[in-house]
């Protein structure tokens, strides 16, 4: 159940959510990789094995300060007239408390690669079925860039897959680990490629270039080397031998039209790219100013911020109303999201857990050299943009697999080191 649980939170967070390729739900608003985590604790508590759990001390802290945060929204949602909407967001921080808990666990006892290998699988798989419904939209009939550009692409997910995936080859221990990151790190490049997300393409910039470190590391073993050598010039002469068939003026032709079509107008300057989000800032700050201790609840960001000065600027995009009874009206930042629903508890919180994970995650991979610490670092940027860019970092489990994975790497590397350095006398 441990794999299913790992792969469906992948799938669910990778394909598009539209059409026929929709996540995977039990009933309305319970995900399935929810419903089976539920069913796997109802096991642990009823087979008495709840506190294996809680025997990684290193692990409650981080754990906490998740269910705090799902406190926080309980006490929100108690003052605020928005609490059915506003009890399941805190009822899914409590889960991914338990979640990380048992991902801790899971890395213990099955191995370091084990949570990175199927959550990336259900990622790889989601994508794939997302490319695959990208690329079967109708007007496909009357040329695929217009299609394209018809849509912002496969999302940050596919795109931080490409990081992830750069992780697991570092840290792999089987040819399945191998296969499944280069899969997974395939899917997010070609969904960035196809997408106009500046987002996406970023994240998978960030990936890509700890790619470069892990691969350039292990081309540096003398067998590996040689492998890559062989495998250069076998590409070299399939390339000599298929260049007379290209017709190099149609792909040069597609190749700018592509260009085009993604970048002419790509700017960072633009109202909906810089000053819509940077005036939220200003917005939360007022709603914060109002509302310091307990903010506005999840589903409450509406009516709060067209009453602010800041909205009624005009600079900043126009907030959907329909979008307020679906309680997805949001600040497009992790952080501001978390400011306005839970106040500045709530911003405390989930700048300290950002830092611990960022922490532990230095911790994890700054022991595997040159190509380690570039991962970190190509890994941060691409969770501090995910952050600045989406409200959900906090809510997925894209936070807290790896965050998992990082902590149980460096307790496994501490236990390693104690039982191998002899006792002084």
């Amino acid at each position: 159940m441990a794999l299913l649980i790992l792969f469906f939170s992948g799938y669910n967070m990778a394909v598009p959510g539209e059409g026929w390729a929709v996540q995977l739900y039990v009933v309305h608003g319970l995900f399935l990789q929810e419903a089976l985590l539920v069913a796997y604790l109802l096991l642990f508590v009823a087979s008495g094995s709840l506190s294996r759990l809680l025997r990684t001390r290193e692990a409650l802290p981080f754990a906490a300060l998740i269910a705090l945060l799902g406190v926080l929204g309980i006490i929100s949602s108690s003052i605020n007239p928005y609490r059915w909407f506003d009890l399941g967001q805190a009822g899914r921080l409590f889960l991914h408390s338990a979640q990380f808990l048992l991902a801790v666990h899971w890395c213990r006892t099955r191995g370091t690669t084990f949570v990175l290998r199927w959550y990336l699988l259900g990622i790889a798989v989601g994508g794939v079925e997302n490319l695959y419904f990208t690329f079967s939209n109708p007007y496909l009939l009357v040329g695929i860039l217009p299609a394209l550009k018809a849509r912002s692409g496969a999302g940050g997910m596919l795109a931080l897959g490409i990081g992830l995936g750069a992780w697991l080859l570092l840290i792999r221990r089987n040819r399945e680990d191998t296969l499944i990151a280069a899969t997974a790190a395939l899917v997010g490049i070609v969904a960035g490629v196809v997408s106009f997300s500046k987002t996406t393409m970023t994240i998978g910039a960030c990936g890509l270039v700890a790619w470069m470190f892990v691969l350039a590391q292990l081309l540096s073993v003398r067998r590996l080397r040689l492998i890559g050598g062989v495998a250069l010039a076998g590409v070299g002469a399939v390339s000599v031998y298929e260049a007379p068939k290209i017709d190099f003026e149609a792909a040069q032709f597609t190749v700018e039209r592509i260009w085009d079509l993604k970048f002419a107008h790509f700017t960072v300057t633009e109202h909906s790219a810089e000053s819509a989000r940077y005036m939220y800032n200003f917005a939360v700050a007022e709603i914060l100013t109002e509302h310091p201790f307990v903010g506005v609840g999840s589903s409450g960001f509406y009516d709060a911020i067209v009453r602010t000065d800041a909205y009624k600027t005009g600079l900043m995009d126009e907030e959907d109303p329909d979008a307020k009874n679906e309680g997805t009206t949001n600040p497009h930042n992790t952080f501001l999201y978390f400011a306005s629903a839970n106040g500045f508890p709530g911003l405390i919180i989930v700048l300290v857990l950002f830092g611990t994970l960022l922490e532990v995650m230095r911790r994890a991979l700054s022991v595997n050299g040159l190509a380690g610490r570039a991962t970190w670092f190509c890994m941060v940027m691409a969770y501090f943009l995910w952050a600045v860019t989406l409200p959900n970092l906090f809510t997925t489990a894209a936070m807290y697999f790896p965050a998992a994975v990082a902590l149980a790497t460096t307790l496994q590397r501490r236990s390693e080191l104690v039982t191998t350095v002899p006792a002084t006398e």
